[in-house]
Order: structure tokens, then sequence, then C-alpha cells
């Protein structure tokens, strides 16, 4: 097996491996599916009005975006900051478009400096359309949120229904993105949070720093262990309203460098973390995470990996300041017992 990954801080049903037998196989490169999201790369500007409450007349924004490839070209980095001058306060996020090859489907990875973040599906109803669908919940309850991108020549057209669980379907924000040739850099991670972020969030903020890493993976059932070694850079971005982690490493016996990007929210209605994730190989997917009694992490997850379901539980062990000290997963791979997938050691840098 020649190329292989180390495992990402939160987000490893499997240890993000692509297994391949022939000795002389080389890494996968970008799916092809991707050169579908290539007409979007570049910096735009918008303009347009949402409605910040239904009855009430909608308020007008004006925006930066900024397209650009990422992650060895597996994903496009979406930054986007949004002013509704003295209405309310910056709006700013920042999403990972790509494709998803295990599930077969377009995905984008949300996270703004609302507190939220999201996993959708992305389709594309004609070659000028591109709709995401995203589940949330409002104050009444479930509600659905459909995000629906028309490509022009000079731009984009954006419209953003939304329908919840009680009343009629709202048009809560309509727009117009123009693409420009240059602009100002975003810095959108330094950007305020728009509420006082959740209480439980200073708990894991609490795990900010730069990590070294060294531990083992078992790629697959029966397999020996590989020697893994990497770095987790941890920071609070978006005024506290997430934890974004990004990590690099090289397995023993693989030319590759790894990378990956993960981000972590409080999600209110589970009364639990979310952790969103993408590497360099194209993986993508999410887990949930929870403190233990003991004061232990908690994350969880359920995924497919080369065509076979699996389940995985991480467990972060923590030091009294609330640093990692070390990790391990336990799997189940299709029909195969229970197996350690991972373990490890932290070292906090100075």
């Amino acid at each position: 097996m020649k190329l292989a990954a180390i495992t990402t801080l939160f987000l490893s049903f499997v240890p993000f491996v692509r297994a391949q037998d022939a000795k002389d196989a080389a890494p996968a490169g970008p799916a092809p599916e991707l050169a579908r999201l290539e007409r979007l790369i570049g910096n735009y500007t918008g303009k347009g009005t949402a409605v910040m409450e239904p009855g009430k007349a909608p308020a007008e924004w004006t925006c930066q975006s900024t397209y650009a490839w990422t992650l060895g070209k597996h994903f496009v980095a979406v930054e986007t900051a949004v002013d509704f001058g003295s209405a309310i306060p910056p709006l700013a996020f920042r999403e990972l478009l790509g494709w998803d090859g295990e599930a077969k489907r377009y995905v984008a990875i949300s996270i703004g400096n609302t507190g939220e973040g999201s996993l959708g599906e992305v389709t594309f109803p004609s070659a000028e359309r591109m709709v995401m669908i995203v589940s949330k919940k409002d104050a009444n309850g479930p509600a659905v949120e459909r995000h629906e991108t028309t490509f022009t020549k000079d731009g984009m057209q954006f419209r953003m229904t939304i329908l919840g669980s009680t009343g009629a379907a709202i048009e809560g924000v309509t727009g117009s993105f123009t693409r420009v040739d240059k602009q100002e850099p975003l810095a959108i991670e330094a950007t305020a949070a728009m509420a006082p972020p959740a209480p439980p969030l200073a708990k894991m903020h609490r795990l900010a720093g730069t990590y070294e890493f060294a531990g083992e993976v078992i790629l697959m059932p029966g397999t020996p262990a590989m020697k893994i070694r990497g770095t987790d850079f941890c920071r609070p971005i978006f005024g506290g309203a997430a934890l974004q982690i990004s990590t690099t490493g090289n397995a023993d016996g693989s030319p590759d460098a790894y990378a990956a990007e993960t981000f972590v929210v409080w999600n209110e209605g589970k009364q639990c973390f979310d952790a969103f994730g993408a590497d360099n190989m194209g993986q993508v997917g999410a887990m949930e995470q929870r403190f233990s009694d003991d004061g232990k992490i908690v994350a969880t997850g359920a995924a497919c990996f080369m065509g076979q379901p699996m389940v995985q539980r991480m467990l972060i062990e923590l030091d009294a300041a609330g640093k990692m000290t070390k990790a391990t997963s336990t799997t189940l791979s299709g029909a195969s017992e229970p197996y350690r997938s991972f373990q490890g050691t932290y070292k906090l840098g100075k």
C-alpha cells in the first residue's frame, strides 16, 4: 500500500486511507466531477436584500466573496463577508465545496460566525443552476433552507428560500454577485460572533494550541499498524463561535503529505458538538462529540468506506488544563470484530 494518510484530529471514520494493492499505484488525484466547480473560482462583490423577521421590511446587504481551490484541489474554499450597514452585525462564513466519492454526491461544509455548521448536499438541476438543501432548527422547530445559485455571464444570482415547521415558505435572501479581478483580503475568521458563543464552547476552546502528534494507524482489519506523525493547530475562530483544527502529517513509507481542515460548533438541538471536516484525499464527513463524566472527549460517527459500513468511537484524553494528551479509536468495519484503528499521543508546543 503506497498511499496512506494520518488520521485527522476529530474526523476519522477510518484513518483516511485509500488502500491500493498495486505497489506502484499513484495517489488518486481530484475526482473528474470537480471540474464542474471550476467556473466558481474567482472574486466577487454582491448586493441584495434579506428578510430578518416575517412581516418586516427586508434589510439591504453588500458582500465580498472569494472562491479558491484548496486541499490539493479536492475542495473549493468559499470565504464570504456580508455587511448589513447599521442594521445588524456583519455576517461571515466559510464553505468547502467538493465531491464525496464514497456517496457519489456534491457536498458543502458551511461554518459561520452565527455559530452554526452543516454538511449539506449540493445538486445541479441544470448546467446553469446549483442548489443546496440545508436542514436546520429555528425557534419553532425543524426548518429547511434551499440555496439556489444561477450562473450568469458576469457572475451569479442567489436566492434562499426558508420553510419552517409552521407558516408559508419565505424568500429570505435574494441577491446578485458580480465577478471582479481582485479585492482586499477578507480574513473572515477574525470576524466577531454575531451573538455570544454558546457557553459549552468555552470548554472546547481550552484545546487551543499547536500539537505534535505521534502514533499508529491500522488501515483495515487484519493489516499491520502503520506509524504516523503530524501537527494539529487548534484555534477559536469567528469570535469563539467555532473551533478550527488544521492538520498536517505523514505516514511512514508514504511520500505524500496529508492535510485536513476540521470545524467544531455547538449544536443546541442535539446538546452536543458537531465536527465537520475534509482532507486532501477528497474525504469528507462529520462526527458528534461530547464530554464524558471523567473529562474525556467522546467522538462518534458512522459512514461508508470502500463500500463497507463503518462506525467509530474516538476517545481523546485531556490534562488538567484541558489540553489533549492521548487519543484512541475503535472501529467496526463491515462484518469485522471491533479493532483499535488509531492511537497516539499529543505534545503541546510552546
